[in-house]
């Protein structure tokens, strides 16, 4: 355990109002971390003061950190404890943009857990991004955090607070899993990487100053870019700087007299683009594909738009799709299902829906054998142990004895089956014989019957456990 020395720093509270300063490059960083583990690292960060020399070594009683981590109940110190475990061996990846490379941190030096207290001190090698930062940063107030559930929430925030100034900020797809922490084995599909982090991300975002909305960008068949627009520039700029504008009204004004501007000379653009032989049959060739009552001025720019980043058969086969749905603004619609390629998807969905019907018949189809050879061996096991008590009987008779017990069963036998001879005439005649040896005997009629409740027993657990295995593999698919 690290020594309690005089330079220890002691935290008994965490507030919501804390700053979390981060140089750019903490930022733009890569590193893979739960949502607890950036909580507690943002809250940790939250401690340095803006007139620090040096980093701290900081002992916190883990209750301080119960509202920052969102944790309840009795399990704060473990919780605390389980973190804190996983937390001290993460790394960092840094761009070195001088070197043109990345550079790997460790965050903290030490990171100890004990009686209710955590002892951390961070690795001197990230002080430059902590400390005395001047230029090139990002402020956060520690409570921006607090609402998130998703870990992927909280860096999307951090990478669009930083570029609020822009009101907007695109990203390759290969470079925002890096910066997300998105590991390559995990959401390889668009559609899993949409549904599991960026509509989450747009949802726990709305009500804070990084609303916004986003769009994918398309090369040829492949998703390669994610565009995310801020819903509010101006209440983002606000946030990031801490004040309200003061000259925000006049900014509006100049921003509204440019956009007038700019529209009427869009205006002509547009016109002189559709205009344009090939884009004039392209859309002519498109515009038949839409419901009649669609077929309008609107719907001619709409196509235009799309005609400036997307093929035309890709362009048909989000129309196809829209036709297929109902909507109450068909055009709205269809940008909508082509800047995130519905079409792809329902046909994603429906291939993966038939793929796992497919799976589901071959394993019921698999079930049906197991319980057909289950049946066959119960029926072996049972006439195995008939036989033996046919045989442990015969033995217990004498020859003449035995004589006449085959000499009762064969006429019944013949009478059963008429024509039958040798081996299946003998077969059946101990069938019977066998048959009246087990009814006249309840010590034997038991002992069969345990026997046969035992195999089916087994076999009804066998089954179990493979429809469970199944029920695994079919719940696999549809994630």
């Amino acid at each position: 355990m690290m020594n309690k020395d005089e330079t220890l720093y002691p935290v008994t509270k965490v507030e919501d109002k804390n700053m979390v300063v981060l140089d750019n490059a903490l930022v733009e960083a890569r590193y893979i971390m739960s949502l607890n583990e950036q909580k507690l690292f943002l809250a940790l960060v939250s401690l340095i003061g803006k007139d620090d020399e040096e980093l701290k070594k900081y002992f916190i009683n883990a209750n301080a950190l119960r509202d920052i981590l969102n944790i309840k109940g009795k399990n704060i110190y473990d919780d605390v404890k389980k973190v804190a475990r996983r937390l001290v061996k993460k790394t960092l990846f840094i761009e070195d943009k001088a070197r043109k490379r990345w550079m790997e941190y460790p965050l903290f030096s030490v990171m100890e857990y004990e009686d209710g207290v955590l002892y951390v001190e961070f690795n001197q090698k990230i002080k430059p991004f902590l400390l005395k930062i001047k230029q090139e940063f990002t402020k956060f107030q520690l409570k921006e955090f607090k609402p998130f559930k998703s870990k992927y929430s909280i860096r999307i925030y951090q990478l669009l607070k930083q570029y609020a100034f822009l009101g907007e900020r695109s990203f390759d797809i290969s470079d925002l899993r890096l910066k997300l922490g998105i590991e390559e084995n995990e959401l390889k599909q668009f559609v899993e990487l949409r549904r599991y982090v960026l509509d989450i991300a747009q949802r726990e975002l709305n009500d804070t100053p990084m609303a916004f909305e986003w769009e994918a960008i398309k090369e040829g068949h492949k998703f390669t870019k994610i565009r995310f627009v801020l819903k509010n520039k101006h209440e983002a700029v606000s946030v990031l700087e801490n004040s309200p504008r003061k000259d925000q009204q006049q900014e509006e004004k100049t921003e509204k007299e440019c956009n007038s501007n700019t529209l009427q000379l869009q205006k002509q653009v547009d016109l002189d683009l559709i205009n344009h032989p090939d884009h004039k049959e392209i859309i002519g060739k498109l515009i038949l594909l839409l419901p009649e009552k669609e077929r309008t001025k609107n719907a001619e720019q709409t196509l235009l738009n799309l005609l400036q980043n997307y093929k035309e058969d890709y362009i048909t086969n989000q129309i196809e799709y829209t036709n297929n749905h109902n909507t109450k603004n068909y055009l709205a619609y269809l940008k909508k299902a082509a800047d995130n390629d519905y079409a792809s998807a329902e046909r994603s969905e429906l291939e993966n829906k038939m793929k796992i019907e497919q799976l589901t018949q071959r394993m019921q189809n698999e079930l049906e054998q197991i319980k057909k050879r289950q049946q066959h061996d119960i029926e072996s096991h049972i006439f195995g142990e008939e036989k033996r008590i046919y045989k442990s009987y015969m033995d217990s008779l004498t020859k003449e004895q035995q004589e006449e017990l085959w000499n009762e069963f064969k006429p019944k036998a013949l009478e059963k089956e008429p024509g039958l001879q040798d081996f299946s005439l003998k077969f059946e005649v101990e069938r019977l014989i066998t048959t009246k040896i087990i009814e006249e005997n309840k010590a034997l009629k038991d002992r069969l019957a345990d026997l046969k409740h035992r195999l089916e027993q087994n076999a009804a657990e066998e089954i179990e456990q493979k429809k469970e295995q199944f029920d695994e593999i079919i719940k696999s698919k549809k994630l």
